[in-house]
């Protein structure tokens, strides 16, 4: 068998990289006013969402930055992330006895550096970064250059945590899905149908040690 992850939100909790994106442009912008920056960065998320953050920081403190330079800085910055306790647990008993693989979209640079700074390359040795060959989810092409990794195994599990796209093309191939309804996470509200949904949903990753063994 072959255990698969998402890497944000599934194996550590996207708003810390979120909020250790939001310190690293405060301090590109301006280090004596850092603290000040970040705060407000980390108010106008969590009132309005991602999408105006910037634009918001840029107006608000009349700066010569472009959106364009900020959203730059934040994707190449190395992040302040670290897996919990619990998961690190969880992965630690997997290893032993399963192939560990991960499937995971967003920029390539950005995805690097998480995967990096999490210290995931001691336990999944070829990790699928779909930026890097051209096919986000949900296509079927990440998953199938997990498959001929381990073209001896028959069983493939994708653990996840976004309904809209991480399990329609695992459940294509055959695969079992697991959701990962992260306390924390950006998707864990997200309603599913029977296109997207995956075979099960859990709400403590500790779980996930049943769900394989069974």
């Amino acid at each position: 068998m072959v255990i698969v992850f998402d890497l944000d939100d599934t194996l550590y909790d996207e708003i810390d990289f979120v909020r250790s994106g939001f310190r690293a442009v405060a301090r590109r912008i301006d280090p004596t006013r850092a603290d000040q920056l970040a705060r407000f960065m980390s108010a106008t998320f969590d009132a309005e969402g991602s999408g105006q953050v910037f634009d918001a920081t840029i107006a608000r403190f009349d700066l010569a930055w472009s959106v364009a330079d900020l959203v730059a800085h934040y994707r190449a910055h190395l992040p302040d992330i670290a897996i919990p306790d619990t998961r690190a647990a969880v992965l630690a008993r997997l290893r032993p006895r399963f192939a560990l693989g991960l499937v995971s979209d967003g920029p390539h640079v950005t995805q690097r550096n998480k995967f990096e700074r999490l210290g995931l390359g001691e336990l999944i040795a070829r990790p699928v970064f779909t930026a890097e060959i051209g096919a986000p989810k949900p296509s079927k092409t990440p998953f199938g250059v997990v498959m001929v990794q381990h073209p001896t195994e028959r069983d493939f599990v994708y653990i996840a945590d976004n309904p809209r796209k991480d399990f329609i093309a695992p459940r294509a191939l055959g695969w079992k899905t697991i959701r990962f309804r992260n306390p924390r996470g950006i998707y864990r509200d997200v309603q599913s149908d029977a296109t997207t949904r995956a075979d099960v949903d859990i709400d403590a990753f500790v779980d996930v040690l049943d769900l394989v063994a069974a």
